[in-house]
């Protein structure tokens, strides 16, 4: 009798087991599709949204930067400056003027000696 109850727990441990490996299976599983389904997901937001696509008609010539080498007059200020080379390229007389500033390594309180030499940057056709 006792062989038949030892059997019977023995079935019975062996398809708990079986059970809970069939589960830590499946779980796993469902991870690793979880995963690659997160991962597809961010990758396709990612594609979409930084692709961007600027329609011209092709009658606007495109503007080249150039630099101009330019040499500091007496009373010449950055911002007198900006106001002489500004061109469509940029959006205001501040982002070339902080361009100026940031292309030449100078400061904000530094005074412009006259006789120097500045490099301007300009936008043409």
């Amino acid at each position: 009798m006792n062989t038949i109850a030892n059997s019977r727990i023995n079935y019975s441990e062996q398809r708990i087991i079986n059970n809970r490996t069939r589960r830590e299976r499946e779980l796993k599983r469902r991870i690793l599709i979880f995963s690659i389904s997160l991962i597809l997901f961010v990758i396709a937001a990612v594609l979409t949204f930084s692709i961007k696509s600027v329609a011209s008609d092709g009658s606007e010539a495109p503007l080249y930067k150039h630099y101009v080498s330019v040499q500091i007059s007496a009373g010449d200020s950055v911002y007198d400056l900006a106001r002489e080379y500004y061109t469509e390229g940029y959006d205001s007389y501040d982002s070339l003027m902080d361009e100026i500033i940031f292309i030449n390594n100078l400061s904000d309180e530094s005074v412009l000696k006259t006789g120097n030499y500045l490099v301007i940057p300009t936008y043409k056709n």
